[in-house]
């Protein structure tokens, strides 16, 4: 059997000194096609840009191909490439934007037949699309020109965020059948984060999901009918509360994890107390000054009788 593509050891990751991963190990096989699921804030784009060597995790190992290897390593992203949610073109023709890519890397002048086979591969007309220029595309369009410019490149692992955000159903269908071709015709490895669950079962071989930075390779247990309910900010508490509102009482819970969405400048805290899992959501500021960890005992104002 073949070593592991990539093989994640003791990885974690901190933003701010909060948790974002902790994975201890994991194992990705060449050519396989993974999918991330999980909310925002739970490690996906984290990870993809670690696997893509554009982020140093705050400790732990990656090794590819069985070598140590970090975005310090000379050519450590030589070979992978990393499709954004946000479509970025450069101001200038389709053709020059694939171009540009292969120039990039190192690999000389693009061959005009390889930009044509990697437009085709993404549905777009050579002949119709290669003059265009980046104002002239759709949303759609836009990202299967941006697949397209990774493509050409031939990558052993592309790495796909969010691939369907805001493009129509044609194109996130063309997307998956031309990132599927490239394992299909030279064995690329494939890792793909996405909320289109619909999607992304159509696309890849297993699902991984993430949750406050902690992967679950197997189905994720039942939640409880109406756990975890969200609590007011300020039912959260270092120390038990000494002015409660009538119909309140403190209770004693542990924090089980902790989730960030940067974009929305928020903490999710999920707690147990009181035979309850309960979520409170905290500006990022405000979780850093209380420096949770998972494990760590919290007090909560609970409603005596809550609606």
């Amino acid at each position: 059997m073949s070593a592991p593509l990539y093989q994640l050891r003791g990885l974690a990751h901190r933003y701010g000194g909060l948790p974002a991963l902790d994975i201890p190990r994991l194992d990705i096989a060449a050519s396989a096609v993974i999918g991330l699921s999980g909310p925002n804030g739970s490690g996906k784009s984290t990870l993809l840009r670690i696997l893509a060597f554009l982020e140093a995790p705050s400790q732990g190992e990656v090794l590819f191909d069985g070598q140590p290897r970090s975005l310090h390593t000379p050519g450590a992203r030589q070979g992978i490439t990393l499709l954004l949610q946000e479509t970025y073109l450069l101001r200038r023709s389709v053709q020059a934007n694939l171009a540009y890519g292969v120039k990039l890397r190192g690999q000389g002048a693009a061959r005009p037949d390889a930009l044509e086979e990697a437009l085709a591969w993404v549905g777009l007309e050579p002949a119709v699309f290669a003059r265009r220029r980046w104002y002239e595309l759709s949303g759609g369009e836009a990202k299967r020109v941006a697949l397209a410019a990774r493509l050409v490149l031939r990558p052993r692992v592309l790495l796909l965020d969010e691939p369907t955000a805001g493009v129509d159903a044609r194109s996130a269908e063309l997307l998956r059948l031309a990132a599927l071709a490239a394992r299909e015709q030279w064995g690329c490895t494939l890792v793909v984060a996405s909320h289109d669950l619909e999607w992304l079962g159509r696309t890849v071989d297993q699902v991984w999901r993430l949750a406050y930075g902690r992967l679950q390779t197997s189905p994720p247990a039942p939640v409880p009918p109406g756990a975890p309910r969200e609590i007011p900010l300020q039912a959260l508490h270092l120390h038990e509360p000494s002015n409660l509102r009538p119909g309140q009482r403190a209770v004693t819970g542990r924090v089980l994890g902790l989730a960030l969405d940067q974009e929305a400048g928020q903490g999710r805290v999920e707690v147990r107390a009181d035979d309850q899992a309960l979520a409170v959501r905290l500006p990022l500021g405000d979780l850093r000054r209380l420096s949770l960890q998972p494990g760590q005992e919290v007090w909560l104002a609970l409603e005596d009788d809550p609606a």
